[in-house]
């Protein structure tokens, strides 16, 4: 009988350490949390990024086309004006694009724009899902800021940071761009 109890009691203890959890694993690939996507670095040596947080989800320019991902251009005859575009586009899903314009003074020490809208001349920036065809746009209301890290005429290089609020005039949608940032070679 005095077998019985402790065979009973060595079962009892097996199977209550048998049905405990073990939530290490011999696969080190196994039960890995999945990473997101990361924003780039903040950087100033033309590394070709573009990214930003959309309403708070990161969104990261990138391409599985033959067109770029990244556009950033330098027109001195139209008042200097610079233009940041990021794209992702994606053959089978997206087509999406965040632009930025503004117009920069060569001789100055500014390094800081407000944008904004008011007309073709003003600063703006947007955001553009061109499969559903809507459009997002700063105005006189909602914008925000660009600040120029580096402006390399020598090198084309371009850097910079970037937040703002878009609008879609037709839906009333708020769009919130944060932490942006660029760094790429510029064209003319």
């Amino acid at each position: 009988m005095k077998l019985n109890h402790h065979l009973l009691a060595i079962l009892f203890l097996a199977m209550l350490l048998g049905s405990c959890e073990d939530n290490h694993t011999t696969n080190p690939t196994q039960n890995k949390p999945l990473t997101e996507e990361q924003l780039p670095p903040i950087t100033t040596t033309g590394a070709g990024t573009f990214g930003c947080k959309v309403n708070g989800k990161v969104w990261v320019a990138k391409s599985n086309t033959s067109w770029p991902h990244i556009y950033f251009s330098f027109d001195r005859t139209n008042r200097n004006a610079i233009g940041i575009n990021g794209y992702i586009r994606n053959k089978e899903i997206d087509f999406l694009q965040i632009n930025i314009r503004w117009y920069h003074n060569l001789d100055s020490s500014i390094n800081n724009y407000s944008i904004g809208y008011t007309n073709s001349y003003t600063p703006s920036g947007g955001y553009i899902d061109v499969n559903e065809n809507n459009f997002w746009r700063t105005d006189s209301l909602r914008g925000g800021k660009v600040e120029l890290l580096r402006f390399d005429s020598l090198n084309q290089i371009i850097s910079g940071t970037f937040n703002f609020d878009c609008i879609n005039k037709e839906t009333g949608e708020v769009i919130k761009i944060t932490e942006g940032r660029f760094d790429g070679n510029y064209t003319y």
